[in-house]
């Protein structure tokens, strides 16, 4: 069964990008194994702290190398992805090793596609830096049809992420196609 991590750009007890990769996760657990990047202590990148790499970095390019698609879940802060996340691909995106061609990484060539809930924009900014960033440092990026949710002041006050009908038929399409590109029976 092939294997797709989720990787939430925001590290909030409640996010409601934690709960649209759940939502996600619903409708393809039946397809794909799923699980998701914890990274919440690694360290903000240096090369400094590269050779010995720490622990909690080695850990998390190995579970990108192990999945066989990534889906990022990214909020939008004052326009832009969160530092988090930044921090998070920037680690990912430097060599397995030190011993290691500049292009042998945990994130080259490995498929990608990403969705987002945000204000009014519903992540798009954040999405379009990702547009750039994830071709940039080598990932085969699927981004025909990406979800972009907007939170309602109702879920401000509940906490909980709701969804319209054509954010869930954005999000079925999105499915498909990283489900398709992954070659995976939908």
């Amino acid at each position: 069964m092939k294997k797709i991590l989720f990787i939430v750009g925001s590290l909030r007890r409640h996010s409601f990008n934690a709960q649209l990769a759940g939502y996600v996760e619903d409708k393809i657990k039946d397809k794909v194994e799923v699980s998701y990047l914890q990274y919440r202590d690694i360290p903000y990148m240096n090369e400094d702290l590269e050779n010995p790499e720490p622990i909690d970095i080695r850990r998390i390019k190995k579970e990108v190398m192990e999945a066989d698609g990534v889906w990022i879940s990214t909020p939008e802060y004052n326009g832009f992805i969160p530092g988090v996340l930044k921090n998070l691909l920037d680690w990912l995106s430097r060599r397995i090793d030190l011993q290691a061609e500049w292009n042998q990484t945990a994130l080259a060539n490995k498929p990608v596609t990403y969705s987002g809930a945000a204000g009014k924009s519903g992540s798009a900014k954040a999405q379009a830096q990702l547009e750039v960033l994830l071709p940039f440092i080598l990932m085969d990026v699927v981004n025909k049809h990406t979800a972009k949710v907007q939170i309602k002041p109702e879920d401000h006050k509940t906490q909980i992420l709701t969804l319209n009908k054509e954010e869930e038929e954005m999000i079925d399409l999105q499915i498909n196609d990283f489900l398709s590109h992954l070659n995976v029976q939908n």
